[in-house]
């Protein structure tokens, strides 16, 4: 019988060391699922912040657009009155049929003759021949 208790007393002691080594490496575990948890809240704190930094630079460019699309237009429009007005100026031969009435009817060139010089004009050709 001494012989049982120092078995029992031996296998105690093993049941012992082996729930200590089992406490050790449930510790160690829990430590690692701590450390992961740790670190995905970590990511996803880190993924939140930079998803509404990109919603706020997508909202920014967003608004950018716009804008420009407003001045694209405006510029179209404008470009399109531009388009009316020159299609109303006179083109190069209109400007130089009126370039060359100008210089038929021009007085400082044309050699005309004023109502009173042909009605004298005439009087002297009457009474030369009368």
């Amino acid at each position: 019988m001494a012989d049982t208790p120092s078995k029992l007393h031996i296998v105690l002691k093993e049941l012992v060391r082996r729930s200590n080594d089992y406490s050790k490496r449930l510790r160690i575990l829990e430590q690692r699922g701590d450390m992961l948890e740790n670190r995905i809240n970590s990511l996803q704190s880190f993924m939140d912040e930079h998803s509404k930094q990109i919603q706020d630079s997508v909202s920014k460019i967003e608004k950018i657009v716009n804008k420009e699309d407003v001045k694209v237009s405006r510029m179209e429009d404008r470009l399109r009155q531009i388009g009316v007005y020159v299609k109303k100026l006179a083109t190069t031969s209109k400007v130089r049929e009126l370039e060359q009435l100008l210089e038929i009817y021009n007085p400082l060139k044309s050699n005309f003759t004023t109502k009173e010089e042909v009605q004298r004009i005439i009087e002297e050709k009457m009474s030369k021949q009368s």
